[in-house]
């Protein structure tokens, strides 16, 4: 796994900005709508927040294009595909899956054995174990507020972000 400083530095990340990661292929089934969608509900300059898409898929030129439509070109990176992701993942302060559903999550296992916290959809997947769901944020599936609250919540406390943080690869 690559030390945070240099997964940051690969991706030109400034030290003060506040990295959402967002792993998966581009598709509807990922969320990725939803949560462009939940990001316009969030004041993402003041919070110093930059949302770093890592994946491609078919929904990639619609979510670009969605992207912009709501004003968000300025906080958000699409990184496309990016190879041994899972070994980067530290870069990031949170990570973000917004998945409407999904079989195991391999990205939500390896986002918590990296030592990252998650903001996630409130799908059985995300919640192998009942000790998961009580520590992972998360929001009813394409509900963009309760979302945007999740996010913000875990934005705004580094408490609890580093709570998640030593948790996860313990889980």
């Amino acid at each position: 796994v690559m030390a945070r400083e240099q997964a940051r530095d690969l991706w030109q990340i400034p030290n003060d900005c506040l990295a959402v990661g967002v792993p998966g292929r581009l598709t509807y089934q990922k969320g990725q709508d939803w949560l462009l969608k939940a990001l316009t509900r969030l004041d993402l300059n003041r919070l110093g927040v930059r949302v770093y898409f890592c994946g491609t898929g078919p929904e990639e030129s619609a979510l670009r294009r969605l992207g912009e439509s709501l004003g968000l070109g300025p906080f958000i990176c699409w990184l496309g595909h990016v190879p041994n992701l899972a070994r980067c993942l530290r870069a990031f302060d949170l990570v973000a899956l917004p998945s409407r559903y999904e079989g195991l999550s391999y990205a939500l296992l390896e986002t918590l054995s990296s030592g990252v916290p998650a903001v996630v959809s409130d799908i059985p997947a995300h919640f192998p174990h009942e000790a998961a769901r009580s520590q992972l944020p998360a929001a009813p599936v394409d509900d963009a507020q309760a979302l945007a609250n999740a996010i913000s919540a875990l934005v705004s406390d580094g408490d609890r972000r580093g709570k998640i943080a030593a948790w996860g690869p313990k889980f």
